[in-house]
């Protein structure tokens, strides 16, 4: 029921036929799936109430974090890297 609804919404939206899909409506009018919506709410929710979030983030490896001013200039590294210093052609 909730698809019928959302799927008339995205129809008017983009003003398209009644022949188009849902997804298809939802792509044209930038919408998110409902089910998608109420799924990253409920998660919200809970990570703002403090709620145990259990292994959420347990396959996920922490990142330090990188200090930008410590990394060399882009123009001091070696040319077999990606990144090569502009030079002029005689």
């Amino acid at each position: 029921m909730l698809n019928t609804v959302q799927r008339s919404v995205a129809l008017e939206a983009c003003r398209a036929h009644q022949t188009l899909s849902l997804h298809s409506t939802l792509t044209f009018s930038k919408l998110l799936p409902l089910v998608t919506r109420v799924k990253e709410t409920i998660w919200l929710y809970e990570v703002k109430h403090g709620k145990d979030l259990g292994n959420t983030f347990v396959d996920r490896e922490l990142k330090k974090p990188i200090y930008y001013g410590k990394l060399p200039h882009p123009m001091h590294l070696a040319r077999n890297q990606t990144l090569i210093p502009w030079t002029v052609s005689p």
